[in-house]
């Protein structure tokens, strides 16, 4: 373990909420039916000024049985980029969220490959904190 720093585990800091602070639980989905071959941006939420956002789990599911692509992006940046199929599950955990300040969008895109339009869901899971 690293000295001199707090709550070091596994590598990163923890950004769990600190007590005190207003905080709300997030748990948003969207579906959609993407034609083959597309991609589409299937969620997008920008943080409020005084708030950032934890996400804890990213989950993405289709009726779809071949290896479809999702990414999620942090602002312009891609942090998440992955092939599935039938059901994937990004977890954070609720220690290492993946955190989105003001300013910075969330957005989830999937690319449908399969020879047919198919219908995609993504789920959120997370925590809006207020900081002041």
């Amino acid at each position: 373990m690293a000295s001199g720093r707090r709550d070091y585990t596994w590598g990163f800091l923890s950004e769990t909420a600190a007590e005190g602070r207003y905080c709300e639980s997030v748990n948003v989905y969207s579906s959609k039916s993407v034609i083959s071959g597309c991609s589409e941006k299937m969620y997008q939420y920008e943080v409020p000024e005084g708030y950032r956002l934890l996400v804890n789990k990213v989950v993405i599911s289709t009726e779809s049985r071949d290896v479809n692509i999702f990414w999620v992006r942090h602002g312009l940046s891609v942090i998440l980029y992955s092939y599935f199929s039938d059901f994937h599950i990004v977890d954070f955990t609720d220690r290492n969220p993946f955190v989105f300040e003001h300013g910075y969008d969330l957005i989830v895109y999937i690319t449908n490959k399969d020879v047919s339009a198919k219908w995609f869901y993504v789920c959120i899971v997370g925590v809006l904190e207020q900081l002041t």
